[in-house]
């Protein structure tokens, strides 16, 4: 390991190279893989549990609050973190162990030692002063005290309010909780919500592996509403977001979205995963269907795929027998059950027992109709209102009135005829 401060001021080491995973947060080489801070959701709270943290601040005394990236240390470097915390240790039981035999030394006294200069003059002062803090003022005391022995150990500074992302304390556990899931995602449960949907994971790392791979809402990266630029990371996007609220001047290159296998920055996700496709993916292996050549990178896709074909239904409900292809379609329809319904709007009191159905509510409040009829034109916000306003057309009145007769397509328009016009409740 080679020290070379001025290799630090010579503009090598940016934002965008200390966003990977394997830089040292101490000596800033590509070679770490020992995480530095892990952090808890135990009481909703992110606490400090490694060893290797303490003996740093111990050391070190480093501020590691705003440890996102880099987060992780070289092995060279935790060696000398060691070899230093040991030798730290060894000195304060030597100097401990001075103190002891000094004092408890009763028989000898203490005497002036006169030092003699060059110049053969000779100086009074005494090591007597030196030594002021091991013993006791007077020396000959009888009733000398004991030295007593510090304990070294680490006290955290921070409150349990205090946001290790943000570098912010919160006035108190609600105010606490309340930025936890306004700006982290994270619930009053202990659950981690997705910023890109309405779903909810059990841990951080579950959260970020959906917001990665799966969430349709993050395809571009997380979009900050005050400057209109994508980031590709939730650690860059809430350090992003910090500045804004801290009125920090913010400067980001045109391009931030870093390519893994290439090193190669580009300005928007798309590019990112063109250029993937076409350099890194050509050997990768494809799934095809054989019935419709739908191609597919993962075989369980593939298998779900499969299911659209053979009609197979697989998942029945236990309170119903309704049955499903996929066991999220069965989840929801468990929910009509249960009465479940953990999506909300964040602009009426709406709830919903699905994301694709909040999205679809959604829509409604921006007066989006994106479903358009293909014989008169009309558009609707919901799908099933277009196949609904469809059998107008060319209705087929099976569903009829035991009352009056009146005739309707669809059970639903029954149903909304009952209550409207014979007060009865649905059947």
């Amino acid at each position: 390991m080679s020290y070379d401060l001025e290799l630090l001021n010579s503009g090598v080491y940016s934002y965008d190279y200390f966003q990977q995973d394997d830089v040292c947060r101490l000596c800033f080489s590509r070679n770490a893989f020992t995480e530095i801070i892990e952090l808890s959701s135990e009481n909703n709270f992110n606490t400090i549990k490694t060893d290797l943290v303490e003996k740093i601040l111990d050391c070190l005394n480093i501020d590691l609050s705003h440890c996102i990236h880099p987060n992780k240390a070289c092995d060279e470097c935790c060696t000398q973190i060691n070899k230093f915390h040991y030798f730290k240790k060894f000195c304060q039981e030597t100097d401990r162990k001075l103190r002891e035999i000094l004092n408890n030394n009763k028989s000898d006294k203490c005497e002036n030692i006169k030092l003699e200069k060059d110049n053969g003059e000779i100086e009074n002062d005494s090591l007597h002063d030196l030594y002021d803090d091991l013993n006791s003022d007077d020396c000959e005391s009888k009733h000398a005290n004991k030295a007593k022995i510090k304990v070294w150990k680490y006290k955290p500074k921070r409150t349990p309010t205090y946001c290790n992302m943000c570098m912010i304390d919160c006035e108190n556990a609600d105010e606490f909780k309340s930025h936890n899931f306004k700006y982290h995602g994270i619930d009053n449960d202990g659950s981690y919500k997705c910023f890109g949907c309405e779903k909810k994971f059990k841990n951080r790392k579950s959260r970020s592996s959906h917001e990665i791979h799966f969430c349709k809402g993050l395809k571009d990266g997380y979009k900050c509403n005050k400057c209109n630029r994508y980031l590709p990371k939730r650690g860059m996007f809430e350090a992003h977001m910090r500045d804004h609220r801290e009125n920090v001047p913010i400067q980001l290159p045109e391009e931030i979205f870093y390519c893994q296998k290439c090193d190669k920055l580009f300005k928007t996700m798309e590019n990112l995963k063109g250029h993937i496709e076409l350099e890194h993916d050509t050997d990768k292996k494809k799934y095809v269907c054989e019935s419709c050549g739908r191609v597919f990178n993962r075989k369980d896709y593939l298998n779900k795929h499969k299911l659209t074909h053979t009609g197979e239904k697989l998942h029945v409900c236990p309170h119903c027998g309704f049955r499903a292809r996929q066991r999220s379609s069965l989840t929801v329809h468990i929910r009509k059950h249960t009465g479940e319904r953990p999506y909300r709007c964040n602009v009426c009191p709406q709830r919903c027992v699905s994301s694709s159905n909040l999205r679809a509510h959604q829509k409604r409040h921006l007066g989006l109709k994106v479903h358009e009829c293909n014989i008169c034109n009309k558009k609707f916000g919901y799908k099933v209102s277009l196949h609904e306003h469809m059998s107008t057309h060319a209705p087929a009145q099976t569903h009829a009135c035991a009352q009056c007769g009146a005739a309707y397509a669809h059970a639903r328009g029954l149903r909304r005829h009952v209550r409207a016009k014979h007060g009865a409740a649905d059947t």
